[in-house]
């Protein structure tokens, strides 16, 4: 591939052992103040564990058919992440599925748990995932793991009409009565005794799940055609008003059997929909989070520039790295990750949080685009500058779930592992870039001020990936601190150079000489091993003197928190 000659053999020296260059010809300055704009919920940091009939079936490939548990040294993993939230167990899948297939001891059904049969538009035959690892499974796993869950509950079988409304909103709330309402709870009239059921399959106490999600992804087209094949509503206003029924039916339905679970709902159902549904008076009294997804790349192959398609042959290596690392989320003028950015301003207006039940950078048919390096190294990048995103958001965005959390397929997965035990699990770039952001930040996000970063073009769009609106820059760097320490947040975008820091924490007062340098560095290329990103991505951590005003050497494709201890004096 000559197109890429020049850069790859550049790339080549830093690939083949020799130390990075460093960069001096100009220096990125950072000013920190003692400030704080909001409070950064930890609950950012969390994990979708997705079972996807149609794809990745997570946990079920790996789970002990006898005892309903994952493996040890894939549980070990789990609790190495500190997870703090865990929304499951979808997903698209959710409005296609009967969550009755995944308990014992259903009411009127002979025999153990079914095999699932999801029916999707378009297909003529289901995907099929069985149920070895269901909800009794998951609340085992969600106990030693310590985290709060999000449910996510069937919505498109009352909105399309595959069952009656109150009969669709009262199955979606069982789910929450199985899950949450105590023995003998006086229940809906026509609700089977969940939580008895619950107790005969080895669990009288609730499992006390604090979310539960309606639907998912309900501004999909594929969506949107089957309610309105169903209902014959052709006006937005119709539909609009048929959107209100059904969610008003299954909040009451669900506030009958726990007046105290936390309920999401999609925060984009498409134009005056949304506007409707959003502003209706029980809908907002019962609601507290709209959920937002973002995704980016999609099919790598597939580029386009302004309104016009482009061979991806014609983009050279460094094209496509700054085009990947620049995803997923919206770039602000000054080349920082924002995240949803402006997107999510109306939500903000009509005065919900927002939760982001779904991110990854998911991207694929990138095999043999590039000489020098390999998506994944792009991806933990992107990935980390999309947290960065959320922190900077936090003051609305209180919760997120990283989609997949454990796979065996879908390369994104934050947990890779092999079903037969052979290769050892391992954390890829993206659950690397989670699981470090996780580990070493603060609760407060603090004032701070980037200058003297270059900025990239980046006008590249990908598959059904959108592009970013500004130039991404070199760095992106924010600032976090709890009571104790302060966390200086930099990611060094750059392939091939070292890049300097100087950063002035003058008007925090006194610090404390004893920092760490805390580094998530991404190779290249994945070592010989399971899956595609096996070893790209390594974390390590060195002593470093800290001082009120210091620069500090952040390297090239690494995510670095910068811990300095606060002191009194």
């Amino acid at each position: 591939m000559v197109r890429h000659c020049v850069w790859a053999a550049t790339l080549g020296l830093v690939i083949g052992g020799a130390a990075a260059v460093a960069d001096e010809s100009r220096t990125a300055a950072l000013t920190v103040h003692d400030d704080v704009l909001h409070t950064i919920d930890v609950r950012l940091f969390g994990q979708f564990l997705e079972r996807a009939s149609f794809g990745d079936h997570g946990p079920e490939a790996f789970v002990d058919a006898r005892t309903g548990r994952l493996p040890d040294r894939i549980v070990a993993m789990l609790k190495g992440m500190e997870i703090p939230i865990i929304r499951f167990p979808g997903g698209t899948d959710v409005d296609y599925i009967d969550w009755r297939d995944m308990i014992d001891n259903v009411p009127g059904r002979d025999g153990p748990r079914p095999v699932t049969r999801s029916f999707r538009p378009g297909r003529d035959e289901p995907f099929t995932i069985t149920n070895r690892f269901g909800y009794d499974e998951y609340f085992a796993l969600r106990d030693e793991l310590k985290c709060q869950t999000i449910l996510v509950v069937n919505l498109l079988d009352g909105l399309a009409k595959r069952r009656p409304l109150d009969e669709a909103a009262r199955l979606a709330a069982g789910l929450v009565a199985y899950a949450n309402a105590p023995v003998g709870a006086a229940l809906p009239e026509g609700m089977p005794d969940w939580p008895a059921v619950r107790a005969a399959n080895g669990h009288p106490a609730p499992f006390k799940a604090e979310f539960v999600q309606i639907g998912n992804e309900i501004f999909l087209g594929t969506v949107r055609d089957q309610v309105a094949e169903a209902t014959g509503l052709a006006t937005p206003e119709a539909l609009a008003a048929w959107y209100v029924e059904v969610y008003t039916a299954y909040v009451r339905a669900i506030r009958a059997v726990d007046p105290n679970v936390q309920i999401i709902i999609d925060a984009w159902l498409g134009g005056p929909i949304s506007q409707t549904v959003h502003a209706d008076p029980a809908i907002k009294a019962n609601v507290a989070y709209l959920a937002c997804h973002r995704y980016a790349p999609g099919a790598c192959n597939q580029v386009f520039r302004g309104d016009g398609k482009v061979d991806v042959a014609t983009v050279s290596d460094e094209q496509l790295w700054w085009a990947w690392t620049s995803m997923p989320g919206a770039v602000d003028a000054a080349g920082q990750n924002q995240a949803y950015a402006d997107s999510i301003d109306a939500a903000r207006r009509q005065g919900y949080l927002l939760a982001s039940t779904e991110w990854n950078w998911n991207g694929w048919s990138w095999q043999g685009l590039t000489d020098s390096f390999d998506a994944p190294a792009a991806s933990g990048l992107g990935a980390a500058a999309f947290l960065h995103g959320l922190m900077r958001q936090g003051g609305d965005i209180r919760l997120a779930t990283q989609s997949m959390l454990l796979g065996r397929g879908w390369s994104f997965a934050s947990v890779f592992a092999d079903p037969t035990g052979k290769h050892p699990p391992y954390y890829t770039p993206q659950g690397s870039a989670t699981l470090f952001c996780r580990r070493h930040h603060g609760p407060s996000l603090l004032r701070s001020e980037l200058t003297g970063v270059r900025t990239h073009p980046q006008p590249y769009r990908f598959g059904w990936g959108g592009g970013v609106d500004h130039e991404p820059a070199e760095l992106d760097v924010l600032v976090t601190a709890d009571a104790g320490r302060v966390f200086i947040h930099a990611i060094n975008r750059t392939f091939d150079r070292d890049l300097p820091l100087r950063i002035d924490l003058s008007a925090l007062g006194a610090v404390g000489a004893a920092g760490t340098h805390h580094r998530l560095t991404f190779g290249p290329h994945a070592e010989e091993g399971l899956g595609v990103s096996q070893g790209v991505a390594r974390i390590s951590a060195a002593p470093i003197a800290a001082a009120v005003r210091m620069t500090v050497m952040l390297p090239a494709r690494t995510v670095s928190i910068i811990e300095v201890p606060r002191t009194k004096e």
